[in-house]
């Protein structure tokens, strides 16, 4: 029993399945977007795997039109319901290699043991300490540009980085501001536990704060 509520908890929900028909099972966005659209969740899984025909639910009910696509999500569906594989372990440490300077950092993470499905991607994301930033650091942003500032501000994780690799360079940040990143290893069963690390504005080169905010620096 205690084996049963278990693999009940592992179970994807509806938004979890969109990223891991895109990310593990590597297809396309928009057939990620037929399990959003349909509300699909791991509870759905047996159900869909049972029958990959014209005549099944994966084709009548969620719309995935091609066989090749329907085998796919089938095989994957069936290795996540049996407990076949894990996903990659935590991608730790995530470490900037030298000193942040002030507009760009140079991040790298350890390789993610995918186990016996070997881990194929990495996701870099971002977003900044909507606390951290001083009152002469607002002022100055809010002057310069509202889109600056609304960046600045929202606080919200964004894709820095989408591929196989170790380490990224991310040239766009802005001065006197604190940024948390995250990466996350994907492989055919699913995403790792996220690698957190954070750099407040005091571990980055000092700069010219008005000229790199007249520049229009992204974030």
């Amino acid at each position: 029993m205690r084996h049963y509520w278990t693999k009940l908890g592992s179970l994807l929900s509806v938004a979890e399945v969109g990223e891991w028909v895109e990310h593990a099972v590597q297809l396309p966005r928009d057939v990620a977007r037929l399990f959003l659209d349909s509300s699909v969740s791991g509870y759905d899984f047996a159900e869909l795997a049972r029958d990959t025909s014209e005549s099944g639910a994966l084709r009548k009910e969620v719309g995935v039109r091609t066989q090749r696509q329907r085998n796919t999500l089938a095989r994957a569906m069936r290795m996540r319901l049996t407990g076949v594989g894990r996903p990659p372990n935590i991608s730790a440490p995530l470490v900037a290699l030298g000193t942040p300077k002030c507009t760009s950092v140079h991040l790298a993470w350890a390789v993610a043991d995918g186990g016996g499905f070997p881990t194929h991607k990495y996701r870099l994301e971002r977003h900044t300490r909507t606390n951290s930033q001083s009152t002469g650091t607002q002022d100055l942003l809010q002057r310069t540009g509202p889109i600056l500032w609304a960046n600045a501000h929202d606080g919200q994780w964004s894709l820095v980085a989408d591929g196989y690799f170790h380490d990224f360079i991310d040239e766009h940040l802005l001065p006197g501001i604190s940024y948390d990143y995250r990466v996350a290893a994907w492989n055919a069963i699913g995403r790792s536990a996220f690698e957190t690390v954070h750099f407040p504005t005091d571990t980055r080169s000092p700069c010219n704060m008005l000229e790199s905010a007249s520049r229009g620096t992204p974030l």
